[in-house]
């Protein structure tokens, strides 16, 4: 992992790029790289391949951003927070040939780069980007810990998911003592509900069913839900937990309903019960308790059903093995 500066080194810029509907993992690793690659004297840019949600706008002010019609796709371009190549958009899939760097830590992740630094036992891509400015005695700023502390925060539920571990802890800590204030970050990712998102959140709700033995819980909205509430898909981030909070559910699923394509998240409330495999058997991928995917031009009535006895079947496959773990 100490390789990062030996590898930034024969370039004078790079292209950052982090997955389409970008969360505070995605961008605290976008913001904080792009930190590190000008403090080496570099230049960097930010392609910004879709928009991102108001409370976390102030985490790009002064940031060299571009769109991907003004991007120069002959810098090399790094991933971060990507499970595969795919996740970047199609604009930016098609401008390059190869991708230079890939930092992440979904499980999922295939080491699609030329190179590759990826470790699935992190609880965030920004946690391993701040123990590779660790091993290296870099210099972290206040707006680089305030970035690292953003993604940590987000990508461990508040330091409640089972990925979090003592390491993480450690890094926190050592964020806060350089001037993160965790109050104000956490303001900021989970603090900003709009009304809009209250009124998606009741349909949601309204549309819960519990199945396979009172362990799965599904839910979902609807493009008409969406029209009459006002919400955006900013309003949905984080949605996916109210199906798996609910008393024995083991595995909740979230469904967005529009324009002929469905997207699924799926969490589990342990790793045991692997989650990104389901995923990946419909195209997608992520972590053992959290993945997601989505399908197109697809009959929605006809797949919920479909995916309803995936469900039960991967339960089936994978209950016995949590069971033991408990």
């Amino acid at each position: 992992m100490s390789d990062l500066f030996q590898l930034l080194r024969p370039w004078e810029a790079y292209n950052i790029v982090g997955h389409v509907r970008p969360d505070g993992d995605c961008i605290g690793s976008e913001v904080a790289l792009c930190e590190v690659i000008g403090a080496l004297g570099k230049r960097c840019y930010i392609i910004r391949n879709d928009a991102i949600a108001p409370n976390f706008a102030s985490f790009f002010h002064g940031m060299p951003i571009v769109s991907t019609d003004k991007m120069d796709s002959s810098l090399p371009l790094i991933c971060v927070d990507c499970s595969d190549f795919s996740r970047v958009g199609q604009a930016v899939k098609s401008a390059y040939g190869e991708v230079f760097l890939n930092i992440d830590h979904h499980i999922s992740n295939a080491n699609f780069a030329l190179n590759n630094i990826v470790n699935s036992s992190a609880a965030s891509t920004t946690e391993i980007l701040a123990e590779l400015l660790i091993e290296n005695n870099f210099t972290i700023t206040k707006k680089i810990a305030d970035a690292l502390y953003l993604g940590i925060v987000t990508d461990t539920g508040s330091f409640a998911y089972d990925s979090t571990s003592l390491k993480t802890f450690q890094i926190a800590e050592m964020l806060v003592k350089l001037g993160t204030k965790p109050y104000k970050i956490y303001a900021l990712a989970y603090e900003n509900n709009t009304l809009q998102r209250y009124r998606l959140l009741e349909r949601l709700l309204k549309n819960i069913e519990i199945f396979g033995d009172g362990r799965l819980c599904l839910s979902f909205v609807t493009e008409l839900d969406f029209k009459e509430t006002g919400a955006t898909a900013f309003d949905t981030e984080g949605l996916v937990n109210y199906t798996r909070e609910l008393e024995g559910v083991l595995i909740g699923c979230f469904l967005e309903v529009r324009n002929n394509s469905v997207k699924c998240s799926l969490r589990a409330v342990d790793r045991s019960l692997r989650v990104d495999l389901l995923a990946s058997t419909f195209g997608g991928g992520g972590h053992p308790c959290a993945a997601g995917f989505l399908r197109v031009n697809i009959s929605a009535k006809n797949f919920i059903g479909d995916l309803k006895v995936a469900l039960c079947e991967h339960m089936k496959k994978f209950y016995e093995g949590y069971h033991a773990s408990i």
